[in-house]
């Protein structure tokens, strides 16, 4: 189309979007008169004072619709190109616009396939008014018609009563290669491409015997072999007895069309199934924190009981420290998980023995596997080193959740961990540890997702056996980041199944068997007199009132003097007034928040130490308080020894 006066009649509500499409049209060099609507009849009016190239409407508006505006111009037996236009149509609502008669769709914001879309449909407009009058001059002039469908940029074709091919465009024999004998020897269904052709054929030959025109969305073949989808339509033309004559026959390509409905699909099952795995998380996820919170406060109620005897209070505090642990252990895991996959992750390479790791994990998930009766058997080959360079650390998280896992879905039989390494070259060993159970094992099905986060195998498993879903994810995920993978091996259900863990690690040039275990970790940790913040005097800035008595009690135990403030704008007034050996400063507070805090105290001179007190426990949140002022970071929730330490070192 030659790029000129364009006339658009806008049937939209929002004036802004409005002037963006008329801005976006007069950035294609297009003169653009464009009328706006909003209501029926202001659409009624506009559309038959005046005389428009197209119609781009929005699909639901307050007091109209696209559907009406189309059923209207439809009806009146108009063809005017009509566009639809907005942000809110799915993909089953554009199906069905199109249905109706509707020529395009096009997203707000994605104003990309706009100017196409209008070049061509102006093009088919031209082009459904070209034939109209193609077909009115074929009754006087033959040689017209065939100059015409020549100049058309469709594929047209003219049968005989039966199906026979009397006439074939230029552009007929441009797109399929065929030559005009071997086109009319074979027919134009010759280029009819699979799985299409028996069905399209079918339809077809219905057509022919009843004398019906045949309308059918299909592939064809051009000369390179490629297959395109077509919209043809094939209509008779009848005697003066009513029997079919000849037939009509065009075939638009709707390639671009059907891709794009074809990418609408798949964007909505993915977006399906993205909202179906967020429930199932999102019910996992609620299950997993409100389980052991109700158990924390639920036995918080029995402590206040006056009644309650010393025994059972102990029994409430050690349940209330377990399930907080349990707490802490799914929320850990829901960040690890964050940090893989944002790439943020850190990975410690420090010297440790793989054997000692090993016989840890056995201990400390060996009573779970008796409470089950089930049997917990280490078997650690010799070609395991005593000392290998890595993440320990991860290493445990890795085994403690495959082994955990072994246990969970075991209800008899036995758990058997084995290790064994391999030489990789000088100073580099293979660690691999497998894990075998005699559990429920896995179907192929839940086989093929077991290592998606958020997944498990099946909802019976999450009701009976609980878990976040994300063990394994994370647990494959750090091992390859230690230059390994976790992998099923085998698994039968009702039979069990095996896990293997496999990591690249460093051996240190020097392994002699006689190192003793705090050459490798450093001493073990001794406690610290009891009063080692003696003369220390400290101020607390903390608005959650149960966290500054907790950490209060903490502090003052250790022999500090501690004062406490609410928020940061009281926390800092009383800093610069008084004198304090280290603050203590939580970052989200109502009136000033900790890094505005900060910033005034710095700002104001103040030097001495400040420690960020924070929930965030992502990587790169130390670094970000580092940067802002704060002398130091510890992370919610705040471990007793942890604390004092760091306070100590001021």
């Amino acid at each position: 189309m030659t790029k000129g006066l364009l006339r658009v009649l806008c049937v939209e509500d929002n004036l802004d979007d409005a002037d963006l499409l008329k801005a976006h049209l007069e950035r294609k060099d297009f003169d653009v008169h464009l009328h706006r609507v909003e209501t029926e009849g202001e659409f009624v009016e506009s559309l038959s004072s005046s005389l428009w190239d197209v119609i781009l409407a929005d699909f639901s508006l307050p007091q109209f619709s696209a559907a009406r505006a189309l059923e209207i111009l439809r009806g009146a037996g108009n063809d005017l190109p009509f566009i639809v236009v907005s942000g809110t149509i799915g993909e089953e609502r554009a199906i069905q616009m199109m249905k109706a008669g509707a020529n395009d769709f096009v997203l707000k914001g994605d104003y990309k396939r706009l100017i196409p879309a209008i070049n061509r449909e102006l093009s088919e407009a031209d082009n459904r008014r070209a034939r109209r009058e193609a077909e009115r001059a074929l009754a006087r002039s033959e040689v017209s018609f065939r100059q015409l469908a020549d100049s058309m940029p469709l594929l047209v074709w003219t049968l005989d009563k039966n199906g026979s091919m009397l006439f074939a465009n230029a552009r007929s024999f441009s797109y399929s290669g065929l030559s005009e004998s071997e086109m009319f020897r074979r027919g134009w269904t010759a280029i009819f491409a699979s799985p299409q052709t028996p069905s399209a054929i079918a339809a077809l030959d219905e057509s022919l015997r009843a004398g019906v025109e045949f309308s059918a969305e299909h592939l064809l073949k051009n000369k390179d072999g490629e297959a395109r989808w077509f919209l043809t339509r094939m209509t008779p033309t009848l005697d003066s007895r009513h029997q079919v004559e000849r037939w009509y026959a065009t075939s638009t390509d709707i390639h671009e069309q059907k891709l794009a409905a074809e990418e609408l699909r798949t964007a909505k099952i993915a977006a399906e199934q993205a909202n179906e795995a967020k429930s199932q998380f999102l019910a996992n996820m609620s299950h997993e924190i409100r389980t052991p919170l109700g158990a924390i406060l639920g036995f918080a109620d029995l402590m206040a009981d006056p009644n309650q005897s010393l025994g059972d209070r102990l029994d409430c505090v050690a349940t209330i420290r377990r399930n907080g642990q349990l707490l802490s252990k799914v929320i850990n895991e829901i960040l690890d998980i964050s940090k893989v996959e944002s790439d943020r992750f850190e990975i410690e390479r420090v010297d440790f023995n793989p054997r000692e790791l090993i016989a840890d994990v056995s201990t400390l998930l060996g009573l779970s596997a008796q409470e089950k009766g089930l049997k917990l058997t280490v078997v650690c080959d010799e070609s395991v080193p005593l000392i290998i360079t890595s993440d320990p650390t991860r290493l445990r998280q890795i085994l403690l959740n495959i082994v955990g896992n072994a246990i969970k879905f075991t209800e008899k039989g036995e758990i058997s961990l084995s290790a064994s390494a391999q030489n990789q070259g000088p100073r580099k060993t293979e660690l691999s540890i497998a894990v075998q159970d005699t559990g429920m094992g896995l179907s192929p099905e839940q086989q093929a997702r077991l290592f998606q986060a958020f997944v498990q195998g099946d909802a019976s498993m999450t009701r009976k056996h609980g878990g976040t879903g994300l063990g394994l994810a994370l647990s494959r995920k750090l091992a390859q980041a230690l230059g390994g993978n976790v992998e099923l091996v085998d698994s039968e259900v009702g039979k069990g199944s095996r896990f293997v863990c496999r990591l690249l690690a460093d051996c240190p040039t020097t392994t002699d068997n006689a190192v003793s275990v705090d050459e490798i970790h450093g001493p073990r940790s001794v406690n610290k007199e009891p009063r080692v913040l003696e003369g220390k005097r400290l101020l607390l800035i903390e608005d959650a009132p149960d966290n500054r008595v907790l950490i209060s009690r903490y502090l003052s135990r250790a022999g500090a003097n501690v004062d406490t403030e609410e928020n940061g704008l009281s926390g800092s007034d009383r800093a610069m007034k008084e004198s304090y050996d280290v603050i203590l400063m939580d970052i989200q507070m109502p009136v000033m928040d900790g890094f505005t805090a900060i910033k005034r105290l710095r700002d104001s001179g103040y030097s001495k130490p400040v420690v960020a007190l924070t929930a965030h426990a992502m990587t790169g949140y130390r670094e970000l308080c580092l940067k802002n002022g704060f002398t130091e970071h510890l992370s919610k929730p705040i471990h007793r020894s942890a604390l004092i330490e760091l306070i100590s070192k001021f």
